[in-house]
């Protein structure tokens, strides 16, 4: 997958992610911590989608994956 079907990919499931997001985290400072966090795996993982079809299901997986790290403090440690 190229860098611009990527990105057109990415923005269209931007606004379902962020709700999800939101829902679960609360706060908009580790939503933007998340979806940054998303976006890099999911681009450095790009290889692993079989089907373009399934790039919704798929990068919304990986941002859950993304959350439930982010909530043990293994990425960003809370103080």
């Amino acid at each position: 997958m190229d860098k611009k079907t990527f990105v057109e990919l990415l923005e269209r499931r931007s606004e379902s992610l962020y709700r999800v997001a939101y829902a679960i985290l609360g706060h908009n400072a580790d939503v933007a911590d998340a979806l940054q966090e998303t976006a890099l795996k999911a681009w450095q993982h790009r290889v692993s989608l079989r089907e373009e079809r399934y790039f919704g299901t798929w990068v919304t997986r990986i941002c859950v994956n993304v959350w439930n790290v982010i909530c043990q403090g293994q990425i960003y440690p809370k103080p």
